[in-house]
């Protein structure tokens, strides 16, 4: 046995791992939504988390790479990676408290409710944008381009974010 199968083994067995949790995470998450503006904030706050520690993996990597340490970076954008679905996860449970949330007339302004629907499905969209760079950063840690995109990417989602958050407050 060299010592190149032993990392594989051990990427291979995290990535499982990381897999069912996920999938474990997604399906205690699946619950119908509730309509109530406070879950919805509870999970806002939670996205914020994971945001926060999507960020710091992130950086971790992004300062791997520039130093040419590459096995280290792919380790932090897999972590990032793993974060970026999480985050995608919580927004789209946090849409489908919106949307409940609308329909049942738990808003004091739907018309910013409706805002914030439209907000959350840019967060969205931002967050499985920004997991699928992860992914290829996982491949290419050192590509600059793929740093440059990631970037941005990341900074759209931290907007989106802060614009859902407003929208979530004003309609309440």
């Amino acid at each position: 046995m060299t010592s190149q199968t032993i990392p594989t083994r051990k990427c291979r067995g995290f990535r499982a791992g990381a897999k069912a949790v996920l999938l474990a995470a997604a399906m205690l998450c699946s619950q119908a939504a509730s309509a109530d503006p406070a879950i919805a904030g509870q999970i806002l706050q939670l996205a914020k988390l994971d945001y926060q520690q999507f960020d710091m993996y992130y950086q971790q990597g992004k300062l791997y790479a520039q130093i040419g340490q590459v096995q280290n970076a792919q380790q932090y954008f897999l972590s990032a990676r793993l974060q970026a679905t999480m985050i995608s996860m919580d927004l789209l449970n946090l849409r489908a408290e919106n949307v409940d949330t609308l329909h049942e007339g738990q808003c004091n302004d739907c018309n910013k409710q409706e805002i914030a629907i439209q907000y959350n499905s840019v967060a969205s969209l931002n967050a499985t944008v920004l997991d699928t760079y992860m992914s290829m950063l996982v491949q290419s840690p050192t590509s600059q381009q793929l740093l440059v995109q990631a970037e941005m990417k990341r900074i759209e989602l931290n907007m989106s974010m802060l614009q859902l958050e407003q929208a979530m407050l004003a309609a309440q």
